[in-house]
């Protein structure tokens, strides 16, 4: 091609063009670098918060770490199992003791690391195991008083109240192994954020400069959770586990953040819906519940269900993305009788076929897994989503309205008889006969003692709350730091919130500057 400037025509080649192209890549890649300045100064803030907490905690869990280790035995320095007979004075019987230190050190000395010491809590006494010990007081009476039917004639080695009692006189770790492990997972924990911001400087990522640090400090908020819970000599590191999933987390951040989704995977929006029906029957065929409970929430090692609700999110924002003008604008045929379809408005009965789908599944998952919660936040995410691609509610509270009456159905019938015990406790917190109706209770005991300002970080109880960790990590939250800390909490997730839909209202316009940067 020629070009004529200032009269005289200049001849650019390919290579020329793909030369300026690349400068003015680079160009820009230079720019939104640069624009990372802010993400940089927020994170360093965010990990300022977060070692600020975990010194705090620290400080807070080893104030009286040097008395309990001189006064308590380490379960993985056991020499023999006459140590443990000075420790086991809840137990009346001598014999019963020294059966009771035999068992515990033949689990040592098979090569058993002990993590915590509740591990011994599974230990179990068969008549098998009584055969070569003579003398014994308790275990032959605890033994006979199993039925017969009983399909696992056994009892535990220690029962609960000689477990409690026993638990202060032994430890699985030492101090320096504490402060060794914890500086170790919060290195770990810190430089994953750090990296993917690198990554994104470099390559130029023009993604949102707070979802970074907001993430970084919410995770640093369950670090120090995860620390504040658990005895630093006696129980798991939850920790360790915790940090190895903020680092999963943030290398599929990094990860996810590459591919231009709308170009590569907009018609490969049923993909996500295959593998979360694939979970779904996984978790009702194969699953099983906490405890008791019949809910279906674990599936072997791990709870698929925040899998699930990503996967549907994927499957839906495909979906709508690419249905949302038929959805809105595409309106039914009116038959013989149209007055119905033009006062409310209905879109073409085929586009209606998602909905009760939705509605259905929702439903269907209720029963099926026995659980509440998964089953009212996936259809409302459904029905949320429906009615922003409508721009319509009517729809979608009628099939809330259809959920809701679901449930009622359940709470009504008793089945599945967890929802109806979950609705009792939440009737009655302090007065109700369900089995770990307790929690409800604890919790807002929890929430009460910490008041204001909290009991300060490590400093409160919270880890005698059933499920501490998971289901009233809030709670927990609350009687640490405070109203005003679960404030600060809920403020964060207020800023994600508002950024994420900031996002979305931008797609159009930030895809077109998209495929304009793909031109150039």
């Amino acid at each position: 091609p020629a070009r004529e400037h200032h009269g005289f025509a200049m001849k650019v080649s390919r290579a020329d063009l793909a030369t300026r192209a690349q400068e003015r890549a680079a160009t820009q890649r230079r720019s939104r670098a640069a624009s990372r300045g802010v993400e940089l100064l927020c994170l360093i803030v965010a990990s300022v918060v977060v070692a600020t907490g975990l010194y705090l905690v620290y400080a807070a869990k080893t104030r009286d770490l040097v008395q309990e280790q001189a006064t308590s035995l380490n379960l993985n320095e056991l020499a023999g199992p006459q140590q443990l007979i000075p420790v086991l004075g809840m137990i009346a019987a001598p014999s019963d003791q020294e059966f009771i230190a035999n068992q515990i050190y033949d689990l040592k000395r098979r090569g058993e690391k002990f993590d915590n010491v509740g591990a011994i809590a599974r230990l179990r006494v068969t008549p098998a195991d009584l055969l070569n010990t003579h003398g014994l007081v308790s275990f032959p009476k605890r033994l006979a008083a199993l039925s017969v039917a009983t399909h696992r004639r056994s009892v535990p080695l220690l029962s609960a109240q000689e477990l409690a009692d026993l638990k202060p006189h032994l430890r699985v770790r030492d101090i320096p192994a504490f402060r060794r492990s914890l500086l170790l997972w919060a290195v770990l924990f810190f430089a994953p954020f750090y990296l993917v911001h690198l990554v994104w400087r470099f390559r130029g990522f023009a993604g949102d400069n707070l979802i970074l640090p907001i993430t970084h400090a919410l995770c640093g908020i369950g670090l120090v959770l995860m620390i504040s819970l658990r005895d630093p000599l006696r129980d798991t590191l939850m920790f360790a586990g915790f940090t190895q999933g903020v680092v999963a987390g943030c290398i599929a951040l990094l990860l996810f953040s590459f591919p231009n989704y709308q170009r590569q995977f907009g018609r490969l929006s049923y993909l996500p819906l295959v593998a979360a029906l694939v979970l779904a029957v996984a978790l009702g065929v194969f699953g099983s519940g906490p405890g008791v409970s019949d809910a279906r929430v674990n599936l072997f090692f791990f709870q698929p269900v925040e899998i699930i609700r990503l996967l549907l999110v994927f499957f839906l924002a495909g979906y709508f993305a690419q249905n949302w003008d038929a959805l809105r604008y595409l309106k039914q045929q009116p038959g013989p009788r149209p007055s119905a379809s033009r006062r409310f408005n209905l879109p073409r009965f085929d586009y209606l076929v998602p909905v009760a789908a939705g509605v259905a599944a929702s439903i269907a998952l209720f029963f099926w897994l026995s659980d509440l919660g998964p089953a009212l936040v996936i259809g409302c995410l459904f029905l949320s989503l429906y009615s922003l691609a409508r721009n319509r509610v009517l729809l979608a509270a009628a099939g809330l309205a259809v959920i809701i009456l679901a449930f009622a159905a359940g709470y009504i019938t008793g089945y599945p008889h967890t929802v109806r015990e979950r609705v009792e406790m939440w009737k009655s917190p302090w007065n109700n006969h369900v089995h770990g109706g307790d929690q409800l209770a604890d919790s807002l005991w929890s929430l009460s003692t910490g008041g204001a300002t909290g009991t300060g970080l490590g400093l409160g109880d919270p880890q005698t709350m059933p499920a501490a960790h998971t289901d009233l990590i809030v709670s927990a939250f609350g009687e640490e730091a405070g109203a005003l800390g679960i404030l600060a909490l809920y403020s964060l997730y207020a800023v994600l919130i508002y950024r994420s839909i900031r996002i979305a209202l931008q797609d159009r316009k930030s895809t077109r500057l998209n495929s304009s940067h793909i031109t150039i």
